[in-house]
């Protein structure tokens, strides 16, 4: 499992071991965004530095994806 805080810490992004990327609002603890792409464990996650929308992800299956939060 891979998880991160945005910068601001009001978003938390997690990856599983079965390649399901969850994006959560840290204050009301619901999710609010699911990604789907990788077949394979996600073996990291990370948001921008200077701005939360956009986060990374790298998985088993030897992709990197950029995602944009709307």
């Amino acid at each position: 499992t891979a998880l991160n805080f945005s910068f601001d810490v009001l978003m938390l992004v997690s990856g599983d071991l079965s390649g399901n990327i969850k994006l959560w609002n840290h204050q009301k603890q619901i999710c609010i965004g699911d990604y789907i792409y990788h077949k394979e464990a996600i073996w990291s996650v990370k948001f921008n530095h200077f701005t939360s929308n956009f986060f990374i992800s790298g998985s088993a299956d030897r992709t990197v994806c950029i995602w944009a939060i709307n």
